[in-house]
């Protein structure tokens, strides 16, 4: 069995996209095949170089480019207000089914990390659906949205892992639906890409256990957080919010954990910096829930610092 995975991916999730890769080469006996579908990327370099690696694995990789203009006549809606580095180039998502001729494939989220799972997930049976998703953690407060009151939705997925089945897709015309309900909600998205998913697919996914979609909010208590981190390890951990793995305001754990990732690679992979006062509030923040009092006091005190200086 030879899985295939995709992954959308612009200039700032390239990085991010390779080590949940590896994440998934390292914990999954099985043949890979990766499809990197790369949108406004100036420099290729790392994701070449990580090509290499893989291949070293034993995987197969596509890197296939996508023109962005393909993509502006999408509104990212509401969501440019919220993330910061969020383009147009997540609609690529739409287009899976037009760029990979597989009959079936995993899309994962950059912002993932690939527990020993993806066996069980390839081999769900979707019947008669195109597609197998998880509920989003939001589900119930997402369905009163107003605008996507007209649609009648029951169900409300999360777009970040999803098991797809391309024939069904392009049998269906996809990609034309999508393009009907961009024209009727356009500005009015508040998820881009997901709210095009759920609308148009309505009646035709089968909702996933939750571990093939662990959603890993940043803020979440931390006796939730330690149990979903867990689940993890036979499922797929997402980290949705603004706050990433990468960044080093983010929870100790799961940084030690994407960093043990990153160093599988043989060229050097960084997280990125404090560099601002708002990133060291989020910071003290996460280890007051982590219960690591004593050094988030220190950080406190260098917050403290920082404002009198002012």
């Amino acid at each position: 069995m030879i899985i295939p995975i995709v992954y959308v991916i612009s200039e700032n999730f390239v990085v991010p996209a390779i080590v949940s890769a590896m994440s998934a080469i390292e914990n999954n006996r099985i043949k890979l095949e990766f499809h990197f579908l790369v949108t406004d990327i100036k420099n290729s370099y790392i994701l070449e170089q990580a090509k290499k690696e893989f291949e070293k694995r034993g995987c197969i990789v596509f890197i296939k480019n996508v023109n962005s203009n393909v993509l502006k006549i999408f509104n990212l809606g509401l969501v440019k207000n919220r993330r910061i580095g969020f383009s147009q180039s997540i609609f690529a998502k739409i287009l899976i089914s037009k760029l990979i001729e597989r009959e079936l494939v995993v899309y994962l989220d950059a912002d993932t990390l690939i527990g020993n799972c993806l066996e069980n997930l390839y081999s769900t049976n979707l019947e008669d659906n195109y597609l197998g998703a998880v509920a989003d953690a939001s589900e119930s407060a997402v369905l009163k949205r107003e605008y996507l009151a007209q649609f009648k939705l029951k169900h409300y997925f999360n777009s970040g892992v999803m098991l797809m089945n391309i024939a069904e897709l392009e049998r269906n015309h996809f990609l034309q639906e999508c393009l009907n309900v961009e024209k009727a909600i356009g500005s009015k998205k508040q998820f881009a890409d997901q709210d095009l998913y759920n609308i148009v697919l309505t009646g035709h996914v089968i909702l996933l256990e939750s571990r093939f979609n662990n959603q890993l909010w940043y803020k979440i208590p931390n006796d939730i957080w330690l149990q979903r981190l867990e689940q993890s390890k036979n499922g797929i951990a997402h980290f949705i919010g603004p706050v990433k793995p990468w960044q080093e305001w983010h929870r100790t754990d799961v940084r030690k954990l994407w960093k043990h990732y990153a160093s599988l690679f043989y060229f050097d992979i960084k997280t990125i910096p404090i560099t601002n006062l708002r990133q060291l509030m989020i910071f003290s923040d996460m280890l007051d829930t982590e219960e690591k009092y004593f050094k988030s006091s220190k950080v406190k005190s260098q917050i403290i610092h920082k404002l009198m200086n002012k």
